[in-house]
């Protein structure tokens, strides 16, 4: 942040003293929010939330108190939740292909994307069973 108000502003280092001050420049409270977010619209794995935030400028230091408490196969089960419905038209082996996939790309790993498609596909062909 410092080096991107130096090339705009002179008087960097006073700007900054007065947003820390404020309460306004606080790594751990933006990574809780943008933590916090990503799990409620666009869920994430651990792994991948924590790339995010490096490329944020957020240390590790300060996400992985906040990631520890957050389970990697609840969040992956949440994620396909919200798209199993775009999918149920489908067989059983493209249905937990596609959701496989689908959580691959959003960082699961191999382990928990197949066990979650697994669970979803027969949540949705037991209905009764939920």
């Amino acid at each position: 942040m410092r080096i991107r108000l130096l090339k705009q502003f002179t008087q960097a280092d006073i700007t900054l003293d007065r947003l820390k001050s404020k309460n306004l420049l606080n790594d751990r409270d933006f990574a809780a929010y943008w933590i916090q977010l990503r799990e409620k619209h666009r869920p994430r794995s651990i792994k991948a939330l924590n790339q995010e935030l490096y490329r944020l400028g957020v240390g590790t230091e300060i996400t992985t108190p906040l990631l520890d408490e957050l389970d990697d196969y609840e969040i992956a089960l949440r994620n396909g939740k919200k798209i199993i419905n775009r999918n149920a038209h489908l067989n059983q082996k493209d249905f937990t292909n596609k959701m496989f996939r689908h959580l691959q790309r959003h960082g699961f790993n191999y382990a928990i994307s197949r066990n979650v498609s697994v669970q979803l596909w027969e949540k949705l062909s037991n209905p009764s069973d939920s």
